[in-house]
């Protein structure tokens, strides 16, 4: 059975754009991962602490570098700067 403390290390590994400066947050939502999987009271809050976190951390992901054209036109314009 997956807990939710492996969900949030698999993600810190696959987020390679994650440095020190997330680390405060990293640590709080490893804090909530254990919390769910001990079934603490009030899992309701600290559920929708947990996908706040993770999706807070999810939109640091920097913009995905354009494609290369695959057209040969398209090369020569992007090449030439048009």
């Amino acid at each position: 059975m997956k807990t939710f403390r492996t969900s949030v290390e698999e993600f810190v590994r696959a987020a390679d754009w994650l440095g020190p400066v997330d680390e405060p947050e990293v640590t709080a939502l490893r804090v909530m991962a254990d919390a769910l999987d001990q079934g603490i009271e009030g899992r309701t809050a600290v559920l929708n602490a947990y996908g706040l976190a993770v999706r807070s951390l999810i939109k640091r992901r920097p913009p995905a570098a354009p494609e290369a054209p695959s057209d040969p036109l398209s090369k020569a314009m992007a090449d030439a700067g048009l």
